[in-house]
Parts: structure tokens; sequence; C-alpha cells
């Protein structure tokens, strides 16, 4: 009888860590994906107005955009 006692406490000891665990990792994601939202995938967050400025200046393919020089006549 003691020991089916003692057994059922390290039982519910080990869900409660579990579930407790659980929560921690949920809000801890939770949280990520809010800070995600609002610096980075913003438009005017602040990690998004530099990386914005950093697209504008790669063309489709992901690569620099190249601009052709300007040809001076007549020199």
């Amino acid at each position: 009888m003691n020991l089916k006692k003692f057994v059922s406490h390290q039982g519910q000891t080990s869900v409660e860590y579990i579930l407790m665990l659980s929560v921690a990792i949920s809000l801890g994601i939770t949280v990520f994906n809010k800070l995600n939202e609002h610096l980075v995938d913003n438009p005017n967050g602040m990690i998004g107005k530099p990386l914005n400025s950093f697209k504008r200046q790669l063309d489709s393919s992901g690569r620099y955009r190249q601009y052709p020089m300007p040809v001076r006549m007549g020199r």
C-alpha cells in the first residue's frame, strides 16, 4: 500500500513538470512570434526599416542592381 502511494506521487510530479515545461515553451514561442511580428515583419519596425532599404538595393534575383555608367560624348 505504501509503495503505491509513492509511485502515484512520482507520476504526478512528472506530469506537473511536463505541463510546466509545455506552458513555458508555448509562452516562449508566443513571445518570439509577437516580437518577430512587431520588429521584423512590420515595415516600420526597428529591424524592418533597414531590411526594406536593403531590399530596395537588390533586384528580383537577390543580387545587387547594376546601373550602367553614363557615357560622356565629345571628350
